[in-house]
């Protein structure tokens, strides 16, 4: 500012033009704050009647609040928080169709005779730690939990046996073999 009169106004010019630039991004920051904050709340940005046209008539838009109840301050919930605010109703279709695929193959699998601990079942054991891993990171040791709750949650064993029954039980027993072939017991896994 010290300088002869016309730099000072190109200076000027620049440094506005420099702070405009600046607050543009700090909104933009903000904007995704919001989304992260509205993720974290309701862990997914799709009103209860997308969820229900997406996920089928079947879902309970009412478990992703259970779920941010009881998930709500884990790692794995804030890395889905944050995946799910930049998901669109196309994303989460998407989702919801590698998910139908896989429970589809799974239940084929069981049906024409496929092992646990057999090349297919474990092929098809990584596909299912994939598809969760569109959610959050997940070990083979949670992937292990997430597979008790098919037998020891009610709701879950339902959704598989509907398919075919016994299906929640064989996918437990898939993701058990694929985990001891990778040096870990089932029965002392935990979510790490």
């Amino acid at each position: 500012l010290d300088g002869p009169a016309a730099q000072q106004a190109q200076m000027l010019r620049a440094q506005r033009a420099d702070l405009v630039a600046r607050a543009s991004h700090l909104r933009q920051m903000v904007a995704a704050v919001d989304r992260l904050v509205e993720a974290a709340e309701t862990g997914i940005l799709l009103t209860d009647e997308e969820q229900v046209e997406i996920f089928g008539a079947s879902w309970q838009p009412s478990w992703v609040t259970e779920a941010g109840e009881r998930w709500s301050g884990s790692t794995q919930w804030a890395e889905y928080a944050e995946r799910a605010a930049s998901m669109t109703a196309d994303d989460w279709r998407a989702v919801a169709g590698e998910a139908t695929g896989l429970t589809d193959d799974l239940a084929a699998a069981m049906r024409s005779g496929v092992a646990p601990g057999t090349p297919e079942a474990e092929a098809l054991a990584e596909r299912h730690r994939a598809w969760v891993g569109t959610y959050f990171a997940c070990t083979r040791e949670m992937q292990v939990c997430l597979a008790r709750s098919y037998t020891d949650d009610p709701r879950y064993r339902e959704h598989y046996d509907s398919l075919e029954v016994g299906l929640a039980a064989w996918v437990r027993q898939v993701i058990e073999a694929d985990a001891q072939a990778h040096g870990i017991d089932p029965a002392s896994a935990a979510w790490e």
